[in-house]
């Protein structure tokens, strides 16, 4: 796989075979944003010492031999879909970006922002009606769960509809790309020139962080079809004894992916546009109805992967 490294005393990025890549810090500031999303979805659980404690009489067992975590809202469909909507949202961004911090900080490609916010404020809207629905009817809710539960409903366990509400949020935040230039500073003071040296340091590690993420989204995306198009996994020969069937995904996914990779390419490495480009004319002429009932087709198409593959040293 296609490793970088920093080189923080010339300011550019190498791969794991010590080959210049571009990363511009300059140009990542300018044509990318740093986005922050975080959905929260009442939990609707509670841990049960009571529950528990029976459990481990049952079971001639310490009372500390674990815990027991009762689902308040175990059959609530309501609860249930919004959080699946709230995960579908979180994939949707994480598609869309790449990482810069442990905090949850995403960067945004600056061509990609007008439509994520558009996007996003749709989303929010579903998100909320989706919440004043299951709010409307919490009372019914908790009500149905005393017949799900049974002798261990509790209604003590349960928030009050407004306390509820406060245990839900979508919150959002893009703020820019802070680069080594926001430190105007013209000082000879050693401790703040370290502070900045490690500041500048620091970015440059996020932005390598942020680029090589995409690197590996490319890699995983041409690895997996390369594997799934070996010509063993057809004539019945894997381990298991079954044959590989081609889905539409495979496909559409890495379709997906390179209409993206030119946007999320913001340090602008003319090796990853190159790749991207190969795998793009690959997809443009195959076809999955070929594949499935052609050997040559998938020969052809595997070769073809792992050309890429090998160019790029992945």
């Amino acid at each position: 796989m296609n490793t970088m490294t920093i080189n923080t005393n010339n300011n550019i990025l190498t791969n794991n075979e010590g080959t210049a890549m571009t990363n511009n810090a300059t140009t990542i500031a300018s044509s990318a944003v740093l986005f922050d999303l975080s959905i929260k979805v009442f939990s609707a659980t509670v841990t049960d010492s009571e529950v528990a404690n029976d459990v481990a009489v049952d079971n001639n067992a310490s009372h500390k031999a674990g815990t027991y975590l009762k689902n308040l809202l175990a059959e609530c469909k309501e609860l249930d879909t919004i959080k699946k909507f709230a995960a579908l949202v979180r994939t949707w961004n994480k598609n869309l970006t790449m990482p810069w911090n442990d905090n949850g900080l995403r960067l945004l490609p600056m061509s990609l922002m007008l439509d994520h916010k558009a996007q996003l404020g749709e989303f929010e809207k579903q998100y909320w009606d989706m919440v004043d629905a299951f709010l409307a009817d919490y009372n019914t809710h908790v009500a149905a769960a005393a017949f799900t539960l049974g002798k261990m409903f509790d209604r003590s366990n349960y928030p009050t509809e407004h306390e509820v509400r406060g245990k839900f949020a979508f919150n959002k935040m893009y703020s820019p790309v802070p680069t080594a230039g926001h430190w105007m500073v013209d000082t000879n003071n050693a401790g703040l020139a370290e502070v900045v040296e490690h500041s500048m340091h620091e970015a440059h590690s996020r932005e390598a962080r942020a680029m090589q993420n995409v690197w590996e989204r490319l890699h995983k995306i041409v690895s997996h079809m390369a594997d799934k198009l070996k010509e063993s996994n057809f004539d019945g020969s894997r381990p298991d004894g079954k044959k590989t069937k081609l889905h539409d995904s495979m496909l559409s996914n890495a379709e997906e992916f390179v209409g993206l990779l030119n946007d999320l390419n913001v340090g602008g490495d003319p090796r990853l546009s190159e790749m991207g480009n190969d795998l793009r004319r690959l997809l443009a002429v195959t076809d999955l109805g070929d594949l499935k009932k052609d050997a040559g087709a998938r020969v052809a198409a595997k070769a073809k992967l792992d050309d890429i593959l090998n160019k790029f040293n992945l």
